[in-house]
């Protein structure tokens, strides 16, 4: 195995040092002040090599750790039905209108497990798929209004407490507007 390219340690260490910055919270005037005491630079981008260690070692002394890189845990392929198509398009229909945080699949994953203990949308029975169909539809029911315009999106809608634009819905249509027809 050839060792890596300068260019693409450089790349790696540098990304780090910015991981570092956000794991740690720093603001720009501080990181840049850290950057100065410890290496004398203005600029990450100034950093040699030996720079570039100082500033990861100082950050590993302020309770920083590099985590493994992990391997991705996509290595299923997505579920393809009309179910869980629909079980996704709930979940980002929540995410959209706030009640979900994360809007990734490990969190539906997540979400679907509680609900069903299966561990994937691959694996739920029709029964537990509409199971799950109805929970996030219930969920959404109870922070949206309950029939949005024609054409918007769930989180586009009224907000709650105001009157329904949509006359099917049962509540009495407004009066069009214009000469009132004289009664006979």
């Amino acid at each position: 195995m050839k060792p890596a390219p300068a260019a693409d340690i450089r790349k790696r260490e540098l990304a780090q040092i910015h991981i570092a910055k956000a794991a740690l919270r720093l603001d720009e005037e501080t990181y840049r002040a850290l950057l100065w005491t410890v290496a004398r630079v203005h600029s990450a981008a100034e950093l040699d090599w030996a720079g570039r260690k100082n500033v990861l070692d100082h950050f590993k002394t302020r309770g920083w750790s590099q985590r493994p890189v992990r391997a991705t845990q996509h290595s299923r392929a997505l579920a393809g039905d009309p179910q869980s198509k629909m079980i996704r398009a709930l979940w980002l229909d929540l995410h959209q209108a706030g009640a979900v945080r994360d809007a990734s699949e490990q969190a539906l994953a997540s979400y679907v497990r509680r609900i069903t203990r299966r561990d994937a949308l691959q694996w739920l029975t029709a029964a537990e798929a509409r199971r799950v169909i109805e929970t996030l539809k219930k969920w959404l029911a109870r922070i949206q209004p309950t029939c949005p315009e024609p054409g918007l999106s769930l989180a586009e809608g009224p907000a709650r407490g105001e009157p329904c634009p949509e006359p099917a819905c049962g509540e009495p249509a407004e009066p069009a507007e214009g000469p009132a027809e004289p009664a006979d």
